[in-house]
């Protein structure tokens, strides 16, 4: 938890979906009349919408119509506040640099226990897509999903001599990458 220069909270939580387990963080606005997810969170973390029957328009804090036009779309997840939980629509707008907004909704159905003077909301937070139930951890080994090992180098300081070298995985890989790995393959 922490406060930004703007007086901000934000909370963290995490978000638990039927392929992943993510570390993330939602601007706790009790002025928002909704729960609100980015469109690039929904792509990102590749969860389920659903049309809404009618388009809500949408305002930005200061009145302004939101330059992602009316809301389409929804995310509905399951909110739970120290042990308080609720279903939450999260309708998908562009809001900026945060991709979780949890608004008066989320205040209502969980009456969380804010220090609004040291900016900390009390106890954990956990945000579930409906099959998050149905989760798995990769089996050990398995190909596609074993990150590819990797080196970084890191700098502390910046100091010529003070360079420290961390083995790291790496999720993603290129052409060259694979090439690299299957000559070491054939080396050893």
């Amino acid at each position: 938890m922490y406060i930004a220069r703007n007086h901000a909270i934000q909370v963290p939580f995490q978000l638990r979906t039927r392929t992943k387990r993510v570390d993330q963080k939602a601007l706790l606005d009790c002025g928002a009349t909704e729960c609100f997810i980015h469109p690039r969170a929904v792509e990102c973390l590749k969860l389920a919408t659903r049309k809404l029957a009618k388009p809500r328009k949408v305002q930005n804090v200061d009145g302004t119509p939101n330059k992602s036009g009316e809301i389409l779309e929804a995310v509905d997840l399951l909110v739970n506040n120290n042990g308080q939980k609720a279903s939450h629509a999260f309708f998908i707008a562009n809001i900026g640099r945060d991709d979780f907004i949890l608004g008066y909704p989320f205040f209502e159905a969980s009456n969380p226990n804010v220090n609004w003077t040291t900016g900390r909301i009390e106890g954990f937070t956990t945000i579930s897509s409906s099959n998050a139930h149905t989760w798995r951890p990769s089996p050990k080994g398995t190909k596609h999903h074993d990150p590819t090992p990797a080196w970084v180098r890191c700098i502390p300081g910046w100091e010529v001599g003070d360079e420290v070298w961390l083995q790291t995985r790496v999720a993603k890989t290129t052409v060259a990458q694979q090439l690299a790995e299957a000559a070491t393959d054939k080396k050893a």
